[in-house]
C-alpha cells in the first residue's frame, strides 16, 4: 500500500499527494504484520521510522500502526566500560544511521552516533542481524555527565526526520543507565521535564552495588518544537550539577 512519511503531517484522505512510499500488510491467522521492501536493515515486522503511524491510501485502513517503543538500557563501571542493550525498535535507528558508512568504518563512527566521539568501540554483537537487539560495550570518559541523554539526542541527530511537519525523532521509548557514585553521602533526586521529554535522576545508598546513579530519559513525543532539545540541554545540566554536587563540607566544631 501507498503511504505518506509521518514526517510530512497529515492530508486530506482522499488526497494522494506525498504517498511516495510504500509498505506491505500481511494478515496471517488473524495475526497482522508488516513488510518494508525499501528499508535494507528492516527485518520482518518492522518499518522505517518515519512509516509507523504513517498516512495510508488503500482500501479499509487509513493509517499504518503506531510506533514500537525503543529502549536502551545499561551500565556505567568505575573503569569507563559502558555496556549497552538496544531492543531491535532502537538497534534499527543504529542501523539505518550507518547505512551511509562503509562496513570497515562502522565500529569506529559507531562511537559517535551514540553521542561518544571520544569512546572506543570494544565489542558489539547483533549490529548485523536485522530484527534483533544490538550489545554494544564501549571505552568512555567515566565522567562523562548525563549519558541518557547524550544517546537520545545522538541517535536522534543521527536520524532526524525533517518535513514540512517539523523537526522528527526516529525513536519513541525509555533509556535508563546507571553508574557508580562513589563518595555519595546523601540520596538525591532530579528531574527535567518539557512537553514530550522526560528525565529523571536519582543518587541511590541501598542495593549491592550502592551507591549509583540511576537516570532516565523517556522519549514520548516525536516532534520537537524549535529550540527544544536546546532548552532541554539546558535544564538538564543544571539538574545534574546539582545532582552530583560535592556535599558541603561539615561545620566546623565550637570550642
Amino acid at each position: 500500500m501507498a503511504l505518506r512519511p509521518s514526517t510530512w503531517g497529515l492530508v486530506d484522505g482522499a488526497s494522494p499527494g506525498g504517498h511516495d512510499r510504500a509498505a506491505v500488510r500481511l494478515r496471517l491467522d488473524g495475526v497482522e504484520s508488516w513488510l518494508d521492501p525499501t528499508c535494507p536493515v528492516c527485518a520482518p515486522g518492522e518499518l522505517a521510522p518515519d512509516l509507523w503511524g504513517a498516512q495510508a491510501l488503500a482500501d479499509g485502513i487509513d493509517r499504518s500502526p503506531p510506533p514500537p517503543a525503543a529502549t536502551i538500557g545499561g551500565s556505567l563501571s568505575e573503569d569507563g566500560v559502558l555496556d549497552l542493550i538496544l531492543n531491535p525498535p532502537a538497534a534499527l535507528v543504529l542501523r539505518l544511521a550507518l547505512l551511509d558508512s562503509p562496513p570497515d568504518e562502522r565500529g569506529a563512527r559507531l562511537p559517535a552516533l551514540m553521542g561518544l566521539p571520544g569512546a572506543t568501540l570494544l565489542e558489539q554483537e547483533g549490529l548485523g542481524s536485522p530484527g534483533q537487539p544490538v550489545r554494544l560495550r564501549l571505552r568512555v570518559d567515566p565522567e562523562a555527565g548525563p549519558l541518557t541523554w547524550t544517546a537520545g539526542q545522538a541517535l536522534g541527530s543521527a536520524g532526524l526526520l525533517r518535513g514540512p511537519g517539523g523537526t522528527w525523532l526516529p525513536l519513541l521509548g525509555e533509556i535508563t543507565l546507571s553508574r557508580p557514585m562513589p563518595g555519595a553521602a546523601d540520596a538525591r533526586s532530579e528531574s527535567v521535564a518539557l512537553p514530550g521529554l522526560r528525565w529523571f535522576g536519582r543518587v541511590e545508598l541501598e542495593g549491592p552495588e550502592a551507591p549509583r546513579l540511576v537516570e532516565r530519559l523517556l522519549l514520548q513525543e516525536s516532534r520537537l518544537a524549535p529550540g527544544q532539545a536546546d532548552r532541554f540541554a539546558g535544564d538538564l545540566d543544571a539538574a545534574w550539577a546539582r545532582l552530583t554536587a560535592a556535599p558541603p563540607p561539615p561545620e566546623p566544631e565550637l570550642p
